[in-house]
């Protein structure tokens, strides 16, 4: 055996200089050794490697996988995160671009993708009134109206001149009138459907179903397939009436909402009416509309000629500023009807003046003045101003200025003195009813030479004497069909048709006394 030159902790003794022969490894490892203190050198020195060499390994496996489980970790969050980032509803309405120039560096923050928008709702941002927040909100009727677009694309109309464009805004119109509409509460319906639970539309044949939104129900359209046309009259119609419809401007001439149950109010609930500008003729009679006055709105319609705003929910003074400094304002109106409403006021200059008004009627609509305004309106054929118990006065002398004049209607008001004689100038005249006035003094005989006049009726009023003869003549010879009158008592009249209480009472709507067709007339009485 030879001596023992270094000591050293190698894992290979040969090269840390033991000078060993193979055959004597085994002995001088586990005690073969004659020589005691070099076998536990020997044996302590190599039990302290293997421990050194079998804690390095666990410590190498140990830090290994704390780092696999790191990266595993981080992974997972950052595929969580993208995941979420794309099912999650981003509402930011476009994204901005990075500023020209600035390039951001490694280590500077990157701003999260946002959701694409589609070019539908991109377009529908740019034209909205509010700015593109009411998609935002997914609940409302402009986002369900999104959604129904981009469920339902549209093939271009080859025969027809409408683009993709405004027929894209003119489907979005549309559907955003049938979801904000359509069995959709407010304090009214509430009320109209206690015990019958919220109903839909009567009808809605075609509506956001069939491609062609020209053959849905109650919409006509043009040759080139523009709206021009939409009457849903009856149609159980709740919610708020869409100020999307505007979008519909350019061509839309015929709007007719008649008795439905929807509710708008105030400055932002008719904002839709000034901006169509195209309208000829409107109706909202019998409807939910609320505002303190008359609507100035509506005066902001060059080409209108028929409105109907009777029987809503208008309110509080007339003040004037009805199309109040508004050029030129309405220059084409014919036909208007303020009926049932509540005014508390007079009727406003900027009504009484206008141009080629020829139909007007206030019935029950609490209007309070005299009524020499009548007079003043050159052009008129057919004035109603029943049961107004604010109407206080005579009637004018100058009556006879309304040369056309042929329908004249002012019952249960508060009239005093007598009719005047000048009424038997107006010899177009054909329906005068007086009754349920005060009204004193004598039938003016200069009514017998109206030989145009059909219906004569002032009952329930303080005239005396005698009924003209010539009219008594007429009414032998069927000019006249219905006279009514205090008779016997206050005045003599064989030939009336009725006297005093007896007389019924003719409603001043209804359609059985106009002579001007109703809500709208599509020309003038020859």
């Amino acid at each position: 055996m030879r001596s023992l030159k270094t000591m050293s902790y190698s894992d290979d003794f040969g090269e840390e200089g033991f000078d060993v022969n193979d055959e004597n490894i085994d002995e001088e490892r586990y005690g073969a050794s004659k020589n005691k203190s070099r076998v536990d050198l020997l044996y302590t020195t190599d039990a302290n490697r293997m421990r050194s060499r079998r804690c390095f390994w666990i410590i190498g496996v140990l830090i290994v996988t704390s780092i696999v489980a790191a990266v595993a970790v981080v992974m997972l969050f950052l595929n969580g995160d993208e995941a979420h980032k794309q099912t999650a509803i981003v509402d930011v309405p476009t994204q901005e671009a990075a500023p020209i120039g600035n390039t951001p560096t490694e280590d500077a923050p990157v701003a999260a993708p946002v959701a694409r928008l589609s070019a539908n709702e991109i377009l529908l941002r740019e034209k909205s009134r509010l700015g593109g927040i009411e998609f935002d909100n997914h609940a409302t009727y402009q986002s369900k109206a999104l959604a129904w677009l981009e469920d339902n694309p549209f093939s271009s109309s080859a025969n027809k001149t409408i683009s993709d464009e405004e027929r894209l805004l003119q489907r979005f119109s549309l559907a955003c009138i049938h979801f904000s509409t359509n069995k959709v509460s407010n304090v009214y319906t509430e009320a109209q459907f206690t015990g019958y639970g919220l109903q839909p539309w009567n009808r809605d044949d075609g509506w956001l179903d069939a491609e062609d939104e020209c053959t849905w129900y109650a919409i006509v359209c043009n040759a080139d397939g523009y709206v021009i046309e939409i009457n849903l009259t009856k149609n159980a119609l709740t919610g708020t009436f869409p100020y999307e419809v505007s979008y519909l401007k350019e061509y839309l001439e015929v709007l007719n909402l008649d008795a439905n149950f929807f509710h708008n109010k105030d400055h932002d609930g008719h904002a839709f009416i000034k901006e169509l500008q195209n309208l000829r003729a409107m109706s909202v009679r019998d409807t939910f509309m609320q505002y303190n006055g008359i609507p100035p709105h509506y005066g902001h319609l060059p080409r209108l000629q028929s409105l109907d705003i009777s029987y809503v929910v208008y309110t509080g003074s007339t003040a004037d500023n009805f199309m109040q400094a508004i050029e030129n304002p309405l220059p084409e109106l014919v036909f208007l009807d303020i009926s049932g409403n509540s005014f508390n006021g007079p009727i406003p200059n900027s009504i009484i003046s206008l141009p080629n008004l020829t139909a007007f009627y206030a019935v029950n609509s609490n209007v309070e003045s005299d009524v020499s305004f009548v007079a003043n309106m050159g052009n008129v054929i057919e004035v109603w101003l029943d049961e107004n118990p604010g109407l206080t006065g005579r009637l004018p002398e100058s009556l006879d200025s309304i040369t056309s004049l042929r329908s004249f209607a002012i019952t249960e008001c508060s009239l005093t003195g007598p009719i005047p004689t000048s009424m038997g100038n107006l010899v177009a005249l054909q329906q005068v009813w007086l009754y349920g006035n005060q009204l004193d003094g004598q039938v003016p005989s200069s009514l017998g030479s109206l030989l145009k006049l059909e219906t004569f009726e002032v009952h329930n009023n303080l005239l005396t004497g005698s009924m003209p003869t010539q009219m008594c003549t007429n009414m032998i010879t069927g000019v006249l069909q219905t006279l009514q009158a205090d008779c016997p008592d206050e005045i003599q009249c064989t030939c009336c048709s009725c006297c005093g209480s007896s007389c019924g009472r003719e409603p001043s709507y209804g359609g059985r006394r106009q002579l001007w067709e109703r809500p709208e007339r599509k020309e003038r009485l020859n």
